[in-house]
């Protein structure tokens, strides 16, 4: 398992983001507080056996990278 974790505020930061709207993600910051509110994004604990990757100072391939040494898997493909 991986524990990837993001602080609140660069959460609602990058919904505004270019990259959101091309991907078709979620893009209303009142809306990711809502589901929020209610519960949507609680989930049972992992096991303590991976990682846990704070990503909000790294891309996306930073962070996959990590996952990459931390399980000694094979090379990304670029």
């Amino acid at each position: 398992f991986v524990h990837l974790k993001c602080p609140e505020e660069e959460v609602e930061r990058r919904m505004a983001g270019d990259a959101r709207f091309r991907s078709d993600k979620l893009q209303s910051v009142e809306y990711y507080r809502e589901l929020r509110n209610l519960g949507a994004f609680e989930y049972p604990g992992l096991p303590d056996i991976g990682p846990m990757i704070d990503t909000s100072e790294l891309r996306p391939n930073q962070a996959a990278q990590r996952i990459v040494d931390y399980w000694k898997l094979p090379p990304l493909r670029a």
